[in-house]
């Protein structure tokens, strides 16, 4: 799904028919804008029975080339991680 069948998904879920789809697609926006906002600054979105939003610092660590098989040191680095509400499969 992309973001505009989610609006479309989002408009025919909508109870107040007063929305236009315009004004879900900007809400959207800035729903998304203040997650990633949150995300960037190192903080952490939980939206409950959905899921929580983050970053995590991967430490770093030997690996190998695996052209060569050369050892190589890998750079410690900040990654983004998503982790889905056990309700969403239909769990408890």
């Amino acid at each position: 799904m992309n973001k505009k069948a989610l609006v479309e998904a989002a408009m025919k879920l909508n109870e107040t028919p007063s929305i236009s789809a315009l004004d879900m697609e900007e809400s959207l926006d800035c729903i998304l804008n203040a997650i990633q906002g949150e995300i960037s600054n190192g903080g952490k979105v939980e939206l409950k029975n959905f899921g929580s939003f983050g970053t995590k610092v991967r430490a770093a660590r030997a690996g190998r080339n695996p052209q060569t098989g050369e050892k190589i040191q890998i750079a410690e680095k900040k990654v983004a991680y998503c982790k889905l509400s056990k309700s969403i499969l239909g769990g408890k």
